[in-house]
């Protein structure tokens, strides 16, 4: 079930990109060019997604979705960075549905699990903070973006990153 979760994910990021570079067909150079730029993100994402599959402990799986969450939310700085909004909407779409549907659920799993007071339970309120600073730097490098200020894609994707804080932050608990 997570092996088909996480091909899924996969394949909607991949769709997601190919489809936010525009609405013609691309040629085969333009393909090569756009599998270049992303193929340092398609390597995080497949490592990543296998040392998740490969783990039950929800606090290292908890740890795998690290690298993943940095490759995407690098990505989404950069197109920030080159103007690109529509881009960096989409790979928000992906990351909010990530921290939503894998980090949030994996973290209120561990919660459960884990003593209060023990060191298990700081290691988990690190990896909470960790997303949620990671968050926080996208919302601040969306607000910097002088040349995004109007784009309806961003505002809304600030929205979506606001509330998979708040998920993030209430599913470790504290």
């Amino acid at each position: 079930m997570k092996r088909l979760l996480i091909a899924i994910l996969l394949f909607a990021l991949l769709n997601g990109v190919v489809a936010a570079q525009g609405k013609r067909s691309a040629t085969p150079p333009e393909l090569a060019k756009l599998f270049a730029r992303n193929r340092a993100m398609l390597d995080d994402l497949v490592s990543g997604s296998v040392r998740m599959s490969g783990t039950s402990d929800s606090l290292r799986k908890t740890e795998s979705y690290a690298p993943v969450l940095k490759s995407l939310s690098g990505e989404m700085r950069a197109a920030i960075a080159e103007g690109d909004a529509i881009r960096a909407a989409e790979l928000g779409r992906h990351l909010t549905k990530l921290l939503d549907q894998g980090v949030a659920p994996v973290l209120t799993a561990a919660r459960q699990k884990i003593a209060i007071g023990s060191q298990e339970e700081s290691k988990l309120y690190r990896l909470r903070d960790q997303s949620t600073e990671l968050i926080g730097t996208l919302e601040q490098s969306i607000r910097e973006g002088e040349n995004q200020k109007s784009s309806p894609e961003l505002r809304m994707l600030l929205k979506s990153l606001e509330a998979s804080a708040a998920k993030v932050k209430k599913a470790a608990g504290n």
